[in-house]
């Protein structure tokens, strides 16, 4: 088994605690892991195995991207230990993996979302991601969307994988309930989430008379919340739209039971952020919940083909509103079909044990090539 070092911006964070799932999950097949972060945070699970800290690298753009790299490289690494696996998970910690690549030490750089989308409109760091690359680094990419981007713009064809993130299945249970025209949105108040163009879909949806709800499930900035609950009140929605809050898993896997659908609006943000897949949309068809979502990044690859209509484009809020007005229309057969192969493909491709099988099978072949 592999000696593997675990590079974090922040360890242990709520909103990418499935990224140590995988980690923790292979240390129990006898990886050996150690985990390093910039930042350990406040709620991070405790775990045996050791958390060390790392001094954060700060890169500044350069004409010269090789020089700079070269740079890095040569300073000592962070953690001055004989590892046989340096796995590095978002894409700035390519800066403290090539330090363990220029010393031979193979490197896996799993990427998440914003290092595919926003970071790489900086043509600096697409030069250092080809940099890492072409060396030997190993990019993984949790679509296919994801991967034809590092693709094009920055890493070799053959340095790119695509391992989606899976789900604990046992966790997410399938039970269908009837449904009571009562719409989700759940994730961050965030630009990239676009929880506004579900609240706006709403407002169409009710302005055909129809008496459907809609529940916010999340949080952020106060600022941001304070926007969307303005934007409730100008529509006249005060009485169809729910700010729910945080929910604990059990409570939401109920929720979503109960709803006649999950609405997933993702957008790429005015900074260029984007989702990589977002994970609600698994849980919602694990539970036996339909989807409606945006033609964003990996999104559509959460759904089987049965419900590829129900995928419309970014920022079209009428678009959106057909969509959740056909799902409020479904005959019982038809949601239960739709049900049971949302089910099927959550079961056959976002399993988190076919994750941690496919990450093992990885790590394997990069240490004994």
């Amino acid at each position: 088994m592999a000696k593997v070092l675990q590079l974090y911006n922040i360890f242990g964070a709520a909103t990418e605690r499935t990224m140590l799932e995988v980690p923790l999950a292979l240390a129990q097949r006898g990886h050996d892991m150690t985990f390093a972060a910039e930042t350990i945070a406040d709620d991070a699970p405790e775990v045996t195995q050791r958390v060390l800290g790392l001094e954060r690298i700060h890169v500044e753009p350069a004409e010269d991207i090789g020089a700079q790299m070269r740079a890095i490289a040569e300073q000592p690494p962070a953690i001055d230990e004989s590892f046989d696996l340096v796995h590095g998970h978002f894409g700035p910690r390519a800066l403290h993996a090539a330090r363990y690549l220029h010393r031979g030490v193979p490197t896996l750089i799993t990427t998440y979302g914003y290092d595919v989308s926003r970071l790489l409109r900086d043509p600096c760091w697409a030069e250092r991601y080809r940099w890492m690359g072409e060396r030997g680094a190993t990019f993984v990419a949790l679509s296919e969307s994801m991967a034809q981007t590092l693709r094009a713009c920055a890493v070799p064809v053959d340095r790119v994988e695509v391992i989606p993130l899976g789900i604990e299945l046992p966790r997410w249970v399938y039970e269908p309930q009837p449904c009571n025209a009562t719409f989700l949105f759940v994730g961050r108040f965030v630009d990239k989430k676009a929880p506004d163009d579900a609240i706006q879909a709403m407002a169409t949806i009710r302005g055909r008379g129809v008496k459907a709800t809609l529940k916010l499930i999340g949080s952020g900035d106060p600022v941001e919340e304070q926007r969307l609950r303005e934007l409730v009140e100008s529509l006249g929605l005060a009485s169809a739209v729910e700010f729910v809050g945080r929910v604990p898993y059990d409570a939401l896997a109920e929720a979503m039971r109960h709803a006649t659908a999950l609405v997933t609006p993702s957008r790429v943000a005015e900074d260029g952020d984007a989702e990589g897949c977002p994970m609600v949309l698994m849980q919602a068809q694990a539970v036996g919940t339909p989807v409606i979502t945006t033609r964003h990044s990996g999104n559509p690859e959460a759904l089987p083909s049965e419900a590829q209509r129900f995928v419309v484009e970014e920022r079209d809020a009428t678009a959106l509103a057909d969509a959740m007005n056909a799902k409020l229309n479904f005959k019982p057969d038809e949601r239960a079909q739709l049900q049971q192969a949302g089910r099927r493909w959550i079961e056959s491709r976002f399993d988190i044990s076919q994750t941690v099988e496919r990450y093992d099978a990885l790590y394997r072949r990069l240490v004994d090539p």
